[in-house]
């Protein structure tokens, strides 16, 4: 099972504009084993100005609408229903249609977070809630500061970095995180994530991203709490994705230290 994430972006949509994918991403969904199911759990935007992100899809209900969400300035809050996600096909590609800024080089985004049973040679530890309760020993906290860039994914950044303070040869859950200031999502990504990118959205409320991925199993069932060993630190990565005000983005990723499998 694994996590990953798909950003795309527009300029200065006022009249609705189709968003292309971030360096690095696509908006076609993987191929998966024969019969594996993949899931989108969330999707969100973050618009500069009032607006709508519109997703439609060749298999979903119709290509002329499909689902399409209302966005306020800089709230970037999943806008699926808890517990319903959608149901994806392999190898489908995504429309994106944004609403919302009308100032010249103004950068929206759109995201959406998928869930994939078997993805062919890519494998993610993830957790539901009672293995979590049954192997947590410690809470912890990783904090730095992500310098963003113009569009997409910023440089990445070690998570060891700033402070290296995780024990050797230790698993960690990743709950969840908080930012200091708004900003589309923040990741991380590195070889125990099948180097796919977990992501959370850049909202300014604790009390929502603490614990985010904790949130997504308990709505969908499915387990959605993604691990990592320190040994693989060095190539264990955090990232932001921010608008073209290139604001610094001050985050602190919640972990949990696991037992001894």
């Amino acid at each position: 099972m694994n996590l990953d994430i798909i950003t795309g972006f527009v300029t200065a949509p006022a009249g609705g504009a189709v968003a292309a994918a971030v360096a690095g991403d696509s908006l076609t969904i993987r191929g998966v084993n024969p019969g594996s199911r993949v899931l989108c759990l969330a999707a969100w935007s973050k618009n500069q100005a009032v607006g709508s992100t519109q997703l439609t899809r060749p298999f979903g209900h119709d290509t002329t609408r499909g689902l399409r969400w209302r966005n306020v300035v800089n709230v970037p809050y999943n806008k699926l229903f808890p517990g319903v996600p959608i149901v994806l096909q392999p190898q489908e590609p995504l429309t994106t249609t944004i609403v919302g800024s009308a100032v010249a080089g103004d950068i929206d985004y759109a995201s959406y977070l998928l869930w994939y049973e078997n993805l062919p040679g890519i494998k993610t530890e993830l957790l539901d809630v009672a293995q979590l309760r049954s192997q947590a020993v410690n809470l912890l906290t990783v904090e730095d500061t992500l310098t963003s860039t113009a569009t997409g994914y910023s440089g990445p950044k070690l998570i060891n970095a700033t402070s290296d303070l995780l024990r050797p040869n230790t698993r960690y859950a990743v709950l969840g995180a908080t930012v200091g200031i708004v900003c589309h999502a923040v990741t991380m990504q590195g070889s125990d994530f099948g180097n796919l990118r977990i992501a959370v959205p850049g909202a300014l409320d604790a009390a929502y991203t603490n614990d985010w991925f904790v949130r997504l199993n308990m709505s969908s069932g499915l387990p959605t709490i993604p691990v990592f060993n320190s040994g693989s630190r060095a190539g264990i990565t955090l990232a932001v994705v921010q608008d073209e005000n290139n604001t610094a983005v001050p985050v602190s990723w919640m972990l949990a230290e696991l037992a001894p499998a």
